[in-house]
């Protein structure tokens, strides 16, 4: 059976919303507050098990409140969350995220007890994740256990999907063991660094990161959609249109749903569609989990505007 391994973080979001973000020592009034279940690891996951695929998350979190209430999150969207680690040592893992009424967010990471997904705790797991179709991991865990699974996920010849951000430098010897690269314009540029002011740009900087060894690039441009990079194709995906409240969540969305696509056998062009679609769907929404949709709302939603002709 295919199965999506998620290795990443698991994080308690502080969610404040408010007209604008306030100047150095000014004090202003809020529109609202919520603790709402989050991390990238999490959030990649759920996005992947809501698409349809059988999905496993590895990771660590306190015990604790909000470790608890992160667990069920995974457990109601139909990740399965025996191979998440509880520790008494830290708390878990929080995101402080400041939510402008224009949908920007502004978001303060504390790791927590993300940061014991070290390498030891790899290789007691590692009998389970190599069962894995595809291991999907992040930047909010240690580097160096990133960089570690991605050698071992190379050895045993299990493809990796990696989605670097926050974004940290990846050696080179490292990049050309990733089979998938989801990458904004930010994390474009931390690697390949040029202006990327255009489409075109874009996919000049895509195909180098290509020229490095990496077989699939994606980046994900806002309002501009999406593209992928291959050393056989190109394609553009045009953003959909929908009025975005909250873009916390959709570039989990896109990573997770693409994720889903290619175990699934998509085609690379109707996985970009689907991950598209997704994400749009998911800027509608305040929150990172609670935002992401179900398969079926994201199939009717792409459906209905592929027939329009509406993006």
């Amino acid at each position: 059976m295919n199965r999506i391994s998620v290795i990443g973080s698991l994080n308690m979001d502080l969610v404040i919303q408010t007209e604008r973000v306030p100047l150095a020592g000014e004090t202003i009034s809020g529109r609202d507050f919520n603790l709402i279940p989050g991390g990238k690891g999490a959030n990649q996951a759920i996005a992947a098990a809501k698409a349809g695929s059988p999905t496993s998350m590895f990771g660590c979190v306190g015990d604790d409140e909000f470790g608890e209430v992160l667990l069920n999150s995974l457990k109601d969207a139909g990740v399965n969350t025996v191979n998440v680690s509880k520790t008494s040592k830290v708390r878990t893992g929080v995101a402080s995220i400041i939510l402008e009424s224009s949908g920007e967010n502004r978001i303060i990471i504390i790791s927590g007890a993300n940061n014991l997904v070290d390498t030891a705790y790899v290789d007691s797991h590692w009998d389970e994740i190599k069962l894995s179709s595809l291991i999907l991991l992040q930047h909010e865990i240690p580097l160096e256990t990133c960089h570690y699974i991605i050698e071992k996920a190379h050895a045993s010849s299990i493809p990796v999907m990696l989605n670097p951000a926050p974004f940290h430098e990846i050696p080179t010897d490292v990049l050309t063991k990733v089979d998938y690269l989801v990458v904004n314009e930010v994390e474009l540029q931390g690697i390949v660094p040029a202006q990327v002011s255009s489409i075109e740009d874009v996919i000049r900087a895509g195909k180098k990161i290509n020229q490095m060894g990496v077989k699939q690039v994606l980046i994900t441009l806002g309002g501009d959609g999406a593209v992928l990079v291959s050393n056989e194709e190109v394609i553009h995906q045009p953003a959909f249109t929908v009025n975005a409240v909250d873009t916390t969540a959709a570039g989990d969305t896109f990573v997770g749903y693409f994720a889903s696509a290619i175990i699934n056998g998509f085609g690379l062009k109707q996985a970009l569609v689907n991950s598209c679609g997704a994400a749009a769907l998911a800027v509608t929404k305040v929150g990172a989990q609670s935002s992401i949709p179900c398969n079926d709302d994201t199939q009717s939603f792409v459906q209905k505007y592929t027939t329009e002709g509406v993006r």
